[in-house]
């Protein structure tokens, strides 16, 4: 193999956003880069971090051999949050690599606000000619959920009498940004009630995932109901609620480009001693489904 004998650099880029414009000046602060040479074990390891945010046209040298090589790149991957290997070189190899998300309070349940997670890959033939770009795809959602009665005869709904949990299989993570198939709940870190809008509560998941289920409850402590009828499936309504001009999207690709959900569900003749509702209307970012008939 030949060494470069110039230093090389890699470009990064977010704009798998739906503004499709590159936010990596305005959201990245934190990089860790990960070589992995052909055979699948790590070769490299490069780290840098900026005071803020990292500036418009930053590059990352790099020097490397001409080889074959795998880029992992890893932006949010604080230890205080995640877990992952230890990087040793020569030895980690890539197929043993994970991120996992740690659960401070209970194993397999996320009572906290989560920061933002960015992963990203490139598999190329490295030379020296110019710079490669590395796009990155935002693993961090936030969902904000209210409900609402719309019924002036009826009881006020008390947020601090539910538990909101969203289930999603979205927790540890493999070098491909690719979810293991392991269950976690995540609850919301704030809650309120507020006069006009209604009881709210916000909570953050890590990607979401079309090909699995993604389901949404809100238990009743008190009678441990669901007042919601059964565990909805979230990606239904994710599919059905797009934009038009985001529908010929394939839905991973939505999921992956959109961060923010505004779920409401508004209510009709909610009483407090029997807190049981024969029926919702849901609104996703604006636009409402009413047919309650939806295939969970």
């Amino acid at each position: 193999m030949n060494i470069c004998d110039e230093e090389t650099h890699l470009c990064f880029v977010y704009d798998y956003n739906l503004q499709y414009i590159d936010l990596f000046p305005n959201e990245i602060k934190d990089l860790t880069v990960l070589v992995f040479d052909k055979e699948g074990f790590l070769y490299r390891v490069y780290k840098d971090e900026a005071d803020t945010t990292f500036p418009a046209g930053y590059t990352m040298k790099v020097s490397l051999e001409e080889n074959e090589y795998t880029f992992v790149v890893w932006s949010g991957l604080n230890h205080d949050d995640f877990i992952t290997n230890t990087f040793t070189r020569s030895t980690t190899c890539i197929d043993d690599l994970f991120v996992e998300i740690i659960c401070k309070e209970e194993q397999g349940k996320v009572k906290r606000k989560i920061p933002s997670l960015w992963h990203g890959k490139l598999e190329k033939k490295w030379d020296k000619s110019t710079p490669d770009t590395i796009r990155l795809t935002k693993n961090l959602n936030t969902l904000r959920i209210i409900m609402k009665n719309l019924d002036d005869e009826g009881d006020e709904i008390d947020i601090h009498d539910f538990d909101v949990v969203l289930n999603c299989a979205n927790g540890i993570y493999n070098y491909g940004n690719e979810p293991f198939e392991e269950p976690f709940d995540y609850y919301p870190y704030y809650k309120t009630n507020h006069p006009q809008t209604g009881a709210i509560a916000e909570l953050n998941t890590l990607r979401l995932m079309a090909k699995q289920k993604n389901t949404l409850k809100i238990i009743h402590r008190e009678t441990g109901e669901n007042i919601l009828g059964k565990d909805i499936n979230l990606n239904t309504y994710f599919e059905a609620l797009r934009l038009l001009q985001y529908e010929d999207m394939p839905l991973q690709e939505y999921l992956d480009r959109e961060n923010h959900y505004g779920i409401i569900f508004f209510y009709k003749g909610f009483n407090k001693d029997n807190p049981s509702f024969g029926g919702f209307n849901v609104e996703i970012n604006g636009w409402t489904i009413r047919d309650q008939d939806i295939e969970y």
